[in-house]
């Protein structure tokens, strides 16, 4: 039996060790400390037998095949760095996605607009019929659906959780926009940063669809990463496949250069110039696999307001986890 260890019982945290337990891995769980906003989860922990620690300390380091760690946590950090000294350790979508029988994942990664994107996108999916679940950085880990037959996963990615991939694709992946807000992690470097936002389109073949925004920071640079069919999105990409604008109508252009009015810009009740790109972004993810988008999909300001799921698909919620990841 492989054995794991979940370094850090947030939200990913706790989701990874219940799905290692359900697919049979041995599990063990690090936690810096237990507080009224985490006992719950150690609770949880002991109903289900699951050995724990309080304290990161190495305890479990040779008792386990390789380890999982919370997005929120540095790779720098003096325990992460003695733990890579003994065994692999990978992100929590990494690990989910070992788990996946979902049809497809949509992933959306970005500095802004990947929660909106990403819900438009879901919304989207689920009102043409689709088994769809909303997972990632929005607040649902994916280990709480890659083993529920799902039709569709969209899935939001932040860099930290890019970092540590191995295996994770998604079959369509988006990446919205690169900008200088959130360089801490990256020593102010902002290639660095870029490169693992690139990480999305890492292990995508010619039969995935990669989607990045017209304006994109250093787009050929990007371009060069892409092997999947590759889409724009913004007001004007010229002869490239995407989503654009003409006039006031948004249209979309397949890879055969065939053009489908979408939506009158009037009509788009969210307002902004950025959320019209969000919808365009939009309007690139769901065309290769939806036949016709209703314009009253887009139109309706409530698909971005309600994000809740079926309590019976949600295992866990965090709302006291402090990270932000971008």
């Amino acid at each position: 039996m492989k054995s794991v260890l979940i370094v850090g019982l947030g939200i990913s945290g706790i989701s990874a060790a219940l799905l290692a337990k359900r697919v049979g891995l041995k599990v063990y769980v690090t936690e810096a400390k237990r507080d009224a906003k985490n006992d719950e989860k150690f609770l949880l922990l002991e109903k289900e037998g699951i050995e724990y620690e309080i304290g990161n300390s190495e305890k479990f380091f040779n008792k386990v095949d390789f380890a999982v760690i919370s997005p929120g946590i540095s790779l720098e950090s003096p325990y992460i760095l003695k733990l890579r000294e003994k065994v692999d350790i990978i992100s929590e979508i990494e690990f989910a996605y070992g788990y996946n029988n979902a049809k497809k994942i949509i992933g959306i990664t970005g500095t802004n607009g990947k929660s909106t994107v990403t819900t438009l996108i879901y919304e989207i999916f689920k009102k043409n019929g689709f088994k769809t679940a909303l997972a990632g950085n929005i607040g649902f880990p994916l280990s709480d659906y890659v083993d529920k037959n799902y039709d569709i996963i969209v899935c939001e990615i932040s860099s930290y959780q890019l970092e540590t991939i191995r295996n994770f694709k998604a079959d369509s992946a988006l990446l919205l926009n690169l900008t200088p807000d959130h360089l801490n992690r990256y020593h102010q470097n902002m290639r660095e940063y870029l490169d693992a936002k690139l990480n999305i389109f890492k292990n995508q073949t010619e039969d995935d669809f990669a989607i990045i925004n017209s304006n994109m920071y250093e787009k050929e640079y990007v371009r060069k990463h892409i092997k999947a069919s590759f889409f724009q999105f913004g007001r004007d990409i010229g002869t490239n496949a995407g989503a654009f604008v003409e006039g006031n109508i948004v249209k979309y252009r397949n890879l055969g250069g065939e053009i489908t009015e979408i939506i009158n810009t009037e009509d788009i009740k969210i307002p902004g110039e950025h959320n019209l790109e969000n919808v365009l972004a939009s309007i690139c993810a769901v065309m290769p696999y939806v036949s016709d988008v209703d314009n009253t999909d887009i139109a309706d300001e409530d698909n971005l307001q309600n994000t809740d799921q079926d309590p019976d698909d949600v295992i866990s919620k965090d709302n006291g986890c402090s990270c932000i990841l971008i």
